[in-house]
């Protein structure tokens, strides 16, 4: 009985997420058409059927990206945003279109996913590569800025009690591992995480969320989760990216050069252990996406990174950790994880 009813629900799942991407495809290629003025002669999925966004084949040999979000909200905050920064002509799609509701038409890019540029980068190429990514990154806050979108979107992790889950991350994923998480200064780690001047950020600044141009300039997509927090965030989230081969010469230039950039006229020395230390708790996070995930063992990290999953293997596990040791270390406040990453990755060695 039991084994035949995990079957009916199994079929009805798989049911349901058909009937979700048919009706999808016929949302989508109806407000293109209705919007482009313009047949489409097919459809194709660059992320796979479960994703918002597909493809749409034009009529006359082009293609554009056609977007259906899961709630008016997301839908409207990805407009306004778009619809700023093309007016900077920042590096990001052009929008093309919108049926004023969840579906937005926009231009395709043409290149390279960042993740899978950087997946064989060397130091040099990787220095390139991310040097690209955070000038894009700084280029679209400024726009941001200069258009005011701070009034028009969300505040991200504005109250304590947010930063207090993020501090509590450690010790959740050590009681799993089997590595008890240090004792920390959290009062401190508080006072120094919270947002002193709310700034437009990306907020899923992760490489899988842009791409390499043949020009070598890095466009970023997908911008329904924009909000405001402290503009380092942005710089954390792609730095502290699972994605990331880890080269910490070619790291420590970028970090030099860039935490002015995104500092927004913060002290120097405040700024870096900001970026340390969010950083830092950043990677806990995605250490703990991995483990969440990994549910039948370490999936292939190619696979993940043509499909934009959360990079569940072994390499990307490691990654975290040591990037994770040597960040947290750099903070008084959160030295004490420096020796937990270690202790961690040492127990994610033995799943």
């Amino acid at each position: 009985m039991a084994k035949t009813k995990t079957k009916k629900r199994s079929s009805s799942k798989s049911r349901n997420r058909s009937d979700s991407a048919a009706y999808r495809k016929i949302a989508l290629t109806k407000a293109t058409e209705a919007l482009l003025e313009t047949q489409v002669v097919g459809v194709e999925y660059p992320g796979g059927k479960s994703r918002e966004s597909y493809r749409m084949l034009l009529a006359n040999g082009s293609s554009v990206i056609a977007t259906r979000r899961s709630s008016l909200q997301l839908a409207r905050r990805e407009v306004c945003t778009l619809g700023a920064l093309n007016l900077h002509d920042a590096p990001v799609p052009q929008l093309l279109g919108t049926n004023h509701s969840q579906i937005l038409i926009q231009e395709e890019l043409v290149g390279q996913r960042l993740s899978e540029a950087l997946k064989e980068a060397d130091a040099k190429r990787y220095g390139e590569l991310i040097d690209a990514a955070l000038s894009s990154l700084v280029a679209i806050q400024q726009a941001a800025s200069a258009e005011l979108l701070e009034n028009q979107v969300e505040a991200l992790g504005d109250e304590d009690s947010w930063i207090q889950g993020l501090l509590h991350r450690p010790e959740v994923i050590g009681e799993y591992l089997g590595a008890p998480a240090p004792e920390l200064d959290k009062a401190a780690l508080i006072a120094l995480l919270r947002i002193r001047q709310p700034r437009f950020i990306k907020w899923d600044a992760r490489p899988g969320n842009a791409l390499v141009t043949q020009g070598g300039v890095v466009k970023w997509f997908d911008w329904e989760h924009a909000g405001k927090r402290n503009r380092l965030d942005d710089m954390a989230w792609m730095l502290g990216d699972e994605y990331l081969p880890d080269h910490p010469e070619a790291e420590r230039l970028l970090i030099d050069k860039f935490v002015p950039l995104f500092s927004d006229g913060a002290d120097a020395t405040e700024a870096y252990h900001y970026l340390m230390a969010y950083g830092s708790f950043h990677m806990v996070v995605r250490v703990g996406l991995i483990l969440k995930y990994m549910t039948d063992g370490w999936w292939d990290i190619d696979k993940c990174i043509e499909e934009d999953k959360v990079g569940v293997s072994l390499i990307c596990a490691t990654r975290l950790c040591q990037r994770g040791a040597r960040w947290s270390a750099e903070c008084e406040l959160t030295a004490p994880l420096s020796a937990w990453f270690v202790a961690a990755q040492s127990k994610i060695n033995e799943l």
